[in-house]
């Protein structure tokens, strides 16, 4: 499964589902911030 948070890289340049998984560390964090938590603070309203 490969997906927007991640994708699987290759040296051969085929990457297999045993391929080194690289994360888009962007698009994780964009998810965390969007969740909603109750009681938690927004890190950029202090």
């Amino acid at each position: 499964m490969q997906g927007k948070e991640y994708r699987h890289y290759a040296v051969e340049g085929d990457p297999g589902h045993y391929s080194e998984c690289l994360y888009n560390i962007e698009e994780i964090m964009r998810w965390i911030e969007n969740q909603k938590q109750p009681g938690a603070k927004n890190a950029s309203s202090g």
